[in-house]
């Protein structure tokens, strides 16, 4: 999937990260992709569902009997110190709906 999104950009990533809670083994077809096209490869273990919904109403501060969120999306950011390595800022942000 990677591979056919980077190939449709327009601007390419210089970075991807895969979760290995789905493997445990980064694809080796990914690494070598990867190696080519000077992309570095970075991995995490973030759970699948970090956001339950008791966690979203808490967000708001409302009950769980209350309205009803749901998320759309969700995406994570990091931003790292020009050539240090070093986490200047991280989280996530979301899209979501009250139904």
């Amino acid at each position: 999937l990677f591979i056919t999104l980077y190939n449709s950009a327009k601007t390419k990533p210089s970075i991807v990260q895969i979760n290995l809670a789905s493997c445990c083994v980064v694809p080796p077809a990914l690494q070598e992709f990867c190696k080519q096209n000077d992309i570095q490869l970075l991995t995490h273990n973030d759970p699948l569902d970090f956001l339950p919904s008791k966690k979203l109403h808490a967000a708001f501060g409302l009950s769980n009997d209350s309205s009803t969120f749901t998320y759309k999306w969700i995406t994570r950011y990091l931003t790292l110190l020009c050539c240090r390595g070093v986490i200047a800022a991280k989280g996530y942000i979301l899209s979501a709906q009250r139904s």
